[in-house]
């Protein structure tokens, strides 16, 4: 996605949230991957851990309620 206007955008980012899943992140230089239960952040360049934690349980749209949240 790009935004080619001067002004700042949110847009949501919908995902299968499949088990062994890689998300690249290029503009950062970090890789998300998700194995078994398990979250881990790398650096792209040498696989150096950033961090890592227990992935959340999948939850619903209808959970956040209806406005979208700011996720940081």
């Amino acid at each position: 996605m790009l935004n080619r206007s001067d002004e700042p955008c949110t847009f949501p980012i919908f995902g299968t949230r499949i088990a062994r899943d890689t998300v690249h992140y290029p503009g950062t230089g970090k890789t998300l991957r998700d194995e078994d239960g398990t979250w881990r952040l790398l650096t792209t360049e040498d696989g150096t851990l950033i961090g890592e934690g227990e992935i959340e349980q999948i939850r619903t749209m209808k959970e956040y309620g209806s406005g979208i949240e700011e996720l940081e």
